[in-house]
C-alpha cells in the first residue's frame, strides 16, 4: 500500500509575524508596494486566518487519507523528515 506523506513547510515569520506599526510592504511577485500600519488587532486577525487556513490543509489531507505535518523551516531539513518520518513509523 502506498502512502502519500503531505509537508506544510512555513517560514517562522509566517507562523508569528515580527511586525507591529507603519511599514510598507512589497509584492515579491509584482513589486507593487503598499504602505499599512500592523497593529495587534491586525495580528490577531492574521494569527486566525492563519490557523484556519492551516486547518484547512490539515482536515483535506485527513479526508483523503494523506498524512499531513506541519513544520517549521527552523528545523534543518534532514532533522525535519528523519524526525517525522521515525514519529510516524515510516523508518525505524
Amino acid at each position: 500500500m502506498e502512502q502519500v506523506l503531505s509537508f506544510q513547510v512555513l517560514d517562522t515569520e509566517e507562523i508569528k509575524p515580527p511586525l507591529l506599526g507603519d511599514l510598507r510592504v512589497i509584492d515579491s511577485e509584482t513589486g507593487e508596494s503598499r504602505e499599512m500600519s500592523v497593529s495587534p488587532a491586525l495580528l490577531a486577525r492574521y494569527q486566525e486566518s492563519f490557523d484556519r487556513h492551516c486547518g484547512d490543509i490539515e482536515n483535506f489531507c485527513t479526508k483523503y487519507g494523506l498524512n499531513y505535518f506541519r513544520v517549521s523551516t527552523d528545523l534543518p531539513i534532514e532533522d525535519l523528515i528523519m524526525s517525522y518520518m521515525r514519529r510516524g513509523g515510516f523508518v525505524k
